[in-house]
């Protein structure tokens, strides 16, 4: 029989309860910017734009971020395979 989640809580360390936390929090706040991306991304495509994602550190040349694009494009041919 499962247990309820409270008594498996109950049992861990004080330490292990709070990276738990941490990292649950890190999760919703990937979950927060992953929507504002797919929104923004979608208001850009809909005015006939491009979204492009930079990083720029000092004294080094500026980095394009491509990992959201290459979701995108997957996303895309997913839709279309879906289409058929």
């Amino acid at each position: 029989m499962p247990k309820p989640f409270r008594i498996l809580r109950e049992k861990m360390t004080p330490e292990h309860r709070a990276r738990s936390e941490e990292r649950a929090a890190r999760m919703l706040l990937e979950l927060d910017l992953q929507e504002l991306r797919q929104r923004c991304t979608a208001h850009i495509k809909a005015l006939g734009g491009d979204m492009e994602i930079r990083a720029r550190f000092p004294g080094h040349e500026e980095v394009r971020v491509t990992q959201y694009e290459e979701l995108g494009r997957l996303r895309e041919a997913m839709a279309g395979d879906r289409g058929r």
